[in-house]
């Protein structure tokens, strides 16, 4: 069951991501993330941890991929996905239930280090996809793989024919003319 509420989680790798996949085909990656609460003792003056929560975290696709290639038990890091619901019965044959956030994104915490970033390389058929989608999302193409604007009656407004027949004129004058040196 999904209640759909959005989560952010600070914490630190408690488990190494395992990945697995989904009868389709789909990778899943697995992990748990712990954090605690850090409480200030005004009787010493020191920082003390709280008691520890730990949280069960899945991503799918290039997500999964990219955290069990990069993630390590131990790395703090932000997590922000949906809260999930599931229900299962354990060993004894109890009815239990888990909450699990499935991850959106997840990033280091770079309040407590630094990372260096690379880009996941794509395939010819992923940059077409992309470059389509920015180009309807620019308004120069339409869902059909038209280009905006062009089709049954609008040709004629978008481009200047003479504007363009001249263009062509000039250039083949300029080509023809001996180099000035």
């Amino acid at each position: 069951m999904s209640q759909g509420g959005h989560v952010t989680l600070i914490g630190f790798i408690a488990t190494e991501p395992r990945i697995n996949q989904f009868s389709d085909g789909t990778d899943v990656a697995n992990l748990r993330i712990g954090s605690s609460t850090r409480k200030l003792d005004r009787a010493t003056g020191e920082w003390r941890d709280g008691e520890p929560s730990f949280y069960s975290v899945r991503c799918r696709k290039s997500l999964a991929r990219n955290a069990k290639a990069c993630l390590r038990k131990g790395q703090p890091i932000v997590v922000t996905g949906k809260l999930h619901t599931r229900s299962y019965q354990d060993r004894s044959g109890q009815q239990r239930f888990d909450v699990e956030v499935w991850a959106d994104t997840i990033g280091y915490d770079l309040a407590r280090g630094t990372a260096h970033f690379s880009w996941n390389q794509r395939s010819s058929a992923d940059s077409s996809a992309l470059a389509r989608g920015e180009a309807i999302r620019a308004g120069l193409e339409d869902e059909d793989g038209q280009l905006a604007g062009i089709g049954a009656g609008h040709g004629s407004e978008m481009f200047d024919e003479q504007a363009i027949a001249e263009l062509d004129h000039d250039l083949d004058e300029s080509a023809a003319e001996p180099a000035a040196r």
